[in-house]
């Protein structure tokens, strides 16, 4: 930034200036603040051509604290929201008088709007004139700065603006700095921006300079240590999304302290605010620069998704691949390809990043964190996984014993039931590039199917298991896709499998929990919104059966449990199987009522549940 300051030093010094200097620069690269917070001191220490009055107290010496000439003086105007040239110069009244109080400065700066536009202003005596002639003066060593020229308002044409602003550069011979971002300026704006403005400065955020300068306003010492130490890592996610918003930079690490202050204790420390604040840092990259909470709310796949294409490794992929635009989070996988092998996704973060508020269970995520951190470092088996991954930096004796050893511990069943997927897609890679003439037989892939089998023991249902497991690259042209398709859908399936039994087990205790009029047990389960997904597995038949045994507490429980379930401030994009569920409940319910002559007192709650039922139906957006 000495470049800068070396040009509005050599701008101030040259004399009868008839031009303005441009500091052009995106939004957020900290343009203002270096501007306000440095340039400023290094121009109020340049001497201007204005004398100082001689010292009215006769004892004082003409050169005693009376230096001959004025420093420059810095003047800050924004132009943000300016609808009118009339009121740029309220705005430098407003920054040269910032006491003004709103009514007082509404009247000088309408009577000095007035003076500007005419000699001749009735009601004004000669004194009158020439004290406010005093205000309407700006001194030859105030140097201008008219920030946010972009943000004017849009009725406004910036020609005119430009216009009025040269006649401080070129009649008053005023220093005149513009400071703005042109890429959001209309195109046609260079056309007459030469008329007024004669250098453009391109000004690059320093993200070093900053992040130290930031860092250092932190009175824990502690934390700035820890920044510190971390820089790198937060240096290299803005250059690898080519960002360099520096309000963004200061949200994270002002954001970041209070994650700080909440991971407590001392084992795996380190470790655990390393991986929170890359997430952080990377979200709020993210977040900042206008991605939808949907797409971003896609980022967990990104924990275990690494596309596989092994004809890329020898370059067998030249064909022209097909044309499409990429989704986010293809683009978001692209663009920090390089750090992504880093990146754990963090929901209580993510949620922390966009609503401010850390949740109550944070503890549980740290002890989750801390749990995965200590696999890593201690599991045998973690380690080999870690080779396998890696293992273009295996030397060659030891490739055979690795793959050796992989092979048993999925003998053993030792994984859990995702990483098969994992294992034997990068087995197919090694085939494929004849790396140490290794084969991939039906013997190892029967080793796979008999540990996926296994592993469906402990294995618990995940939603998003199918994003957990690599997918291969469409693009790939070795042949390996119809290989790995069999061992990928196999998992798939023991997925399903495991949840359809889940299911079952949850359904078949959600329904004894009504049988035996459990209240209590029903109040518990309903009241947390976790269990919601139970109404899209349950028999609607089953369940009003024995809604029509039970007695009238359990029903009004279970009514009482809807309600928690789709409170009624609330709309819903009701799935598939839920609206099923409610309109077949719906039909129960009509049926019911048209059967029976006379409604016993239990018949009461079930005509809530109806209404119940017809209001959730209402509310749903969804229409697929």
């Amino acid at each position: 930034m000495d470049n800068l300051s070396e040009i509005i030093k050599d701008y101030l010094l040259a004399e009868n200036t008839d031009y303005a200097i441009m500091i052009n620069g995106d939004w957020g690269c900290g343009k203002t603040y270096y501007i306000q917070n440095t340039l400023f001191e290094k121009i109020s220490e340049v001497k201007s051509q204005v004398k100082n009055s001689p010292p009215k107290q006769k004892w004082i010496s003409k050169s005693e604290n009376n230096p001959e000439f004025k420093p420059y003086e810095p003047v800050y105007i924004s132009l943000y929201g300016l609808s009118s040239v009339d009121n740029i110069y309220s705005r430098i009244l407003s920054s040269l008088f910032p006491f003004l109080q709103n009514k007082v400065f509404s009247a000088i700066t309408a009577i000095t709007n007035r003076l500007l536009k005419s000699k001749d202003i009735d009601g004004i005596s000669e004194d009158e004139r020439k004290t406010l002639e005093s205000f309407v003066g700006i001194a030859s060593n105030k140097v201008l700065f008219f920030d946010d020229l972009e943000r004017i308002s849009k009725n406004l044409d910036i020609q005119e603006v430009l216009g009025f602003l040269n006649t401080y550069t070129e009649h008053k011979k005023l220093k005149t700095i513009i400071i703005c971002n042109d890429d959001k300026l209309p195109k046609d704006y260079i056309e007459f921006k030469e008329k007024t403005v004669r250098f453009t400065y391109n000004y690059q955020a320093s993200i070093d300079l900053v992040y130290d300068n930031i860092l250092s306003k932190f009175k824990s010492t502690e934390y700035r240590t820890f920044l510190s130490d971390n820089k790198a890592i937060l240096i290299r996610i803005f250059e690898s999304a080519k960002y360099s918003n520096l309000r963004t930079l200061r949200f994270i690490l002002e954001t970041f302290q209070k994650i700080f202050n909440a991971v407590t204790g001392t084992e795996y420390k380190k470790q655990i605010l390393e991986r929170l604040f890359f997430f952080t840092t990377i979200y709020s990259v993210e977040y900042k620069e206008g991605v939808a909470k949907k797409d971003l709310d896609s980022l967990f796949r990104a924990e275990n998704y690494f596309p596989i294409n092994p004809s890329s490794f020898l370059g067998n992929n030249n064909e022209k691949k097909e044309e499409k635009e990429p989704e986010y989070f293809e683009r978001f996988c692209n663009k920090y390809d390089n750090i992504r092998s880093s990146f754990y996704y963090y929901p209580a973060v993510a949620n922390y990043v966009h609503f401010g508020y850390i949740p109550a269970d944070f503890e549980s995520l740290i002890e989750t964190i801390k749990d995965d951190i200590k696999k890593d470092e201690e599991s045998e088996d973690a380690v080999s996984l870690k080779k396998l991954k890696n293992w273009e930096l295996i030397e060659g004796g030891e490739f055979n014993d690795l793959i050796g050893h992989i092979l048993g511990l999925v003998d053993k069943c030792k994984f859990n039931l995702y990483i098969y997927p994992a294992i034997y897609a990068q087995l197919i890679q090694l085939e494929y590039m004849q790396i140490e003439n290794f084969k991939l037989t039906n013997e190892i892939k029967n080793l796979f199917f008999k540990a996926i089998d296994e592993s469906k023991k402990t294995h618990k249902f995940e939603y998003t298991f199918n994003m957990r497991i690599p997918q291969w690259d469409y693009t790939d042209k070795s042949g390996g896709k119809d290989k790995y398709q069999e061992i990928y859908d196999y998992a798939l399936r023991a997925n399903e499998e495991v949840g359809n039994l889940e299911y079952k087990n949850e359904v078949d205790k959600f329904v004894e929990m009504v049988s035996s009029n459990n209240i209590k047990g029903l109040e518990e389960y309903m009241y947390n919104i976790n269990n919601k997904d139970i109404i899209k597995n349950i028999n609607a038949e089953t369940l009003f059966e024995k809604l029509l045994l039970a007695k009238g507490t359990t029903i009004k429980m279970f009514v009482h449990g809807i309600y928690a379930f789709y409170p009624d401030n609330s709309l819903f994009s009701l799935s598939d199987e839920e609206i099923a569920f409610f309109k077949r409940l719906d039909e129960l319910i009509d049926g019911y009522f048209s059967k029976i002559e006379s409604r016993p007192i239990e018949s009461a709650f079930l005509f809530y549940l109806k209404n119940k039922v017809k209001s959730i139906l209402a509310r749903n957006t969804y229409q697929g």
